[in-house]
């Protein structure tokens, strides 16, 4: 058997393994903008988890009662302060 025929298998075996990484890699590239908003949406979810019990004690002190119980994002936990920065300078209150 010639040498070329016994690493025949090895080729189409090489070529299907580069054609597949090369397919997650566009997969993943794809991909990559919803995997990071994910990520950054998890992430801001975390650090409001952390700092709603402080803001809402320091809303508490200022008067603050247009909070949300349970803010999810940093422009709903800090809305209410800047709504009422925006009052204090009589400013637009509609951000």
């Amino acid at each position: 058997m010639p040498n070329d025929m016994k690493d025949r298998p090895l080729i189409y075996l090489a070529l299907v393994l580069s054609l597949t990484a090369l397919g997650y890699a566009i997969w993943v590239h794809r991909q990559a903008d919803s995997i990071a908003e994910a990520a950054l949406q998890r992430r801001e979810a975390r650090f409001v988890d952390a700092l709603t019990p402080k803001v809402q004690r320091a809303y508490t002190a200022m008067g603050i009662t247009n909070r949300l119980d349970h803010p999810t994002r940093l422009e709903q936990l800090f809305g209410p302060y800047l709504d009422r920065m925006n009052e204090m300078v009589g400013g637009d209150t509609n951000r």
